[in-house]
């Protein structure tokens, strides 16, 4: 895309660190328009973990397929992050995955 800085690639140890930059398209955005954010991984799933958790908040029976429509990711993506936050303690699913529903911890 024209007026992106190109990506990075840096090594540091076994790991490999891949900085995309892009456009902000936000008009909530604090930022001009024509500002170039970088985020890291762990900032991107982040993000995702937080509006997950407020969508269950806000519907305790969401399914994994609406959450992924409404913030788009994958349903994959969705359920990793699910089982990252219930293993952290943040929520529990009652019941089954048909009728159970998302218990909250706030």
């Amino acid at each position: 895309m024209i007026g992106l800085k190109e990506p990075e690639i840096e090594e540091k140890g076994l790991f490999v660190v891949l900085r995309i930059y892009r456009k902000v398209t936000s008009a909530s955005s604090l930022f001009s328009e024509n500002s170039v954010v970088a985020k890291t991984k762990s900032e991107v799933i982040r993000d995702e973990k937080d509006k997950i958790f407020e969508l269950l908040i806000g519907d305790k029976q969401v399914t994994v397929k609406d959450i992924a429509n409404k913030i788009g990711i994958t349903e994959a993506s969705v359920q990793r992050r699910l089982k990252s936050m219930q293993e952290d303690g943040l929520i529990k699913r009652i019941g089954s995955k048909k009728s159970g529903y998302w218990d909250v911890k706030l």
